[in-house]
């Protein structure tokens, strides 16, 4: 299986992070076990993309929190 994202899926990953409420970001990272939680609550887009871009480990992770994402906003 290859863990890179597609374009479609960048795209996606943004979306959901950028719309997502902040309180569903925090759930996902703790979620995939981000061992960098914001210590505050990342209120602006460009804060939420930041935090995530800082603390990426690679595709799996990106991969996870995608999945993870997509699982929350359908509830």
């Amino acid at each position: 299986m290859n863990d890179q994202l597609s374009d479609h899926d960048w795209q996606e990953l943004t979306d959901l992070i950028t719309s997502a409420p902040p309180q569903r970001i925090k759930l996902a990272m703790k979620r995939v076990n981000a061992s960098c939680a914001p210590t505050k609550t990342l209120v602006t887009e460009v804060e939420r993309l930041v935090h995530v871009a800082t603390i990426s480990s690679g595709d799996a992770f990106d991969r996870a929190l995608l999945a993870e994402l997509r699982r929350l906003s359908l509830h």
